[in-house]
């Protein structure tokens, strides 16, 4: 990868109302130090910073170049959440390739790349089902998160960040209260049901359900 070349990638759109989780946005430097952010409605929810390694750094200048970054192939565009960004500024200017999600993972190049770095995205933003990159070496975090689970959809959201364990699960605590007023347990079938689960994160990247006191 150019020592000049600084690389974002955008995932989803952060006011769609179908974007549950709002936009992931990773920002690769030209020396391999990365800044994650996710946003909604312009609001930054959750920031993670640390290094990709050169070889992860080398493979995003291969796949751009098989990709023929900035062209895109031409493809449908419908309304929706469900599309990337990849903007690459260099030497002052700055390219960019707006596609739709689904589509643009099966076009050469950018397919793999894009299944790669939204991976990373998913690791990043906390979602339980991802082990952690190898390629990965991400700052170690002092604070503690509470992340909602969507049962029906199945995605994971940030919800907020906390500087102590009993801060977030006071938080945590208090979003099932609200769940029950805006997911009534009588037609979602409560925490049992398709009710949103709620979990609280450790800077370690561990985590637990938070449910209601017996």
């Amino acid at each position: 990868m150019s020592v000049r070349m600084t690389v974002t990638f955008e995932f989803g759109l952060e006011n769609a109302p179908d974007s549950p989780w709002g936009m992931d946005r990773i920002t690769v430097e030209p020396h391999g130090r990365f800044t994650y952010e996710n946003r909604q409605s312009g609001r930054v929810l959750q920031t993670r910073r640390g290094r990709i390694a050169p070889l992860a750094l080398e493979q995003i200048a291969r796949d751009l170049s098989n990709a023929q970054f900035p062209a895109v192939p031409d493809h449908a565009k419908p309304p929706g959440g469900n599309y990337v960004t990849i903007i690459v500024s260099a030497d002052g200017t700055a390219q960019e390739a707006f596609m739709r999600g689904s589509a643009a993972e099966r076009f050469d190049g950018y397919g793999p790349l894009l299944r790669r770095v939204r991976q990373w995205a998913k690791f990043l933003r906390g979602a339980a089902d991802v082990a952690p990159p190898p390629e990965l070496d991400v700052d170690s975090e002092d604070s503690w998160a509470v992340i909602g689970l969507d049962v029906f959809a199945r995605e994971e959201y940030p919800i907020s960040t906390h500087a102590t364990e009993a801060e977030a699960r006071a938080a945590a605590e208090k979003c099932l209260g609200e769940l029950d007023v805006e997911q009534p347990p009588e037609t979602s079938g409560g925490q049992d049901g398709l009710q949103d689960r709620l979990f609280v994160r450790a800077p370690n990247g561990k985590r637990y359900r938070v449910v209601r006191a017996s």
